[in-house]
């Protein structure tokens, strides 16, 4: 598993992940074992090949349910 940087302050953990191949589900469950392995209160994913189809779904397995996520495909021309 990747372990990216992590910076921690006041007990509150981030994360930031430029990562490959995230419409692999195998992928979607390494992300989500880090954020909850190292008790992540933030993580920023970055991706650039997921397809809006795709994307609530991925969302979903990666992040824990009480998590918040936003995404920019709206903002692309060129978004699948």
């Amino acid at each position: 598993m990747f372990n990216p940087p992590l910076v921690s302050s006041g007990g509150f953990t981030i994360a930031s992940w430029n990562i490959r191949g995230l419409n692999n589900p195998l992928k979607q469950k390494e992300v989500r074992s880090l954020i909850v392995s190292q008790r992540l209160g933030l993580c920023g994913v970055f991706e650039a090949k997921v397809r809006k189809t795709n994307l609530v779904a991925i969302c979903t397995r990666c992040f824990p349910y009480s998590w918040k996520w936003l995404d920019n495909s709206g903002n692309s021309d060129i978004a699948s």
